[in-house]
């Protein structure tokens, strides 16, 4: 499952939101994999973090950055391209 959460090794939490996915899940917390760590998405990243998805501010579903003007970071190894489309502003990241 894809999310995007907050990287807690980063100097500044705040701004460092990157794609992840849920690597195992244990007796109600879930492993954070942080998606270009490593190519097998297993878990075992130096950023992996276990939590409480419900009690957790550092995950949230994919396309909450978007939602609410949040930078996200791509996977680590890929790079970011976007485009605009028309007049209305609206912005697709697209990463390849």
């Amino acid at each position: 499952m894809k999310l995007e959460a907050v990287d807690r090794t980063a100097a500044d939490p705040s701004s460092a939101v990157c794609v992840a996915t849920v690597a195992n899940v244990l007796d109600g917390r879930v492993l954070i994999h942080f998606d270009g760590d490593n190519d097998d998405g297993g878990g075992g990243g130096r950023r992996d973090y276990w939590t409480r998805p419900s009690a957790s501010p550092h995950i949230r579903p994919v396309g909450w950055c978007a939602e609410n003007g949040v930078q996200l970071v791509p996977p680590r190894g890929k790079k970011e391209s976007s485009s605009s489309s028309g007049g209305g502003g609206s912005k697709t990241v697209t990463v390849v």
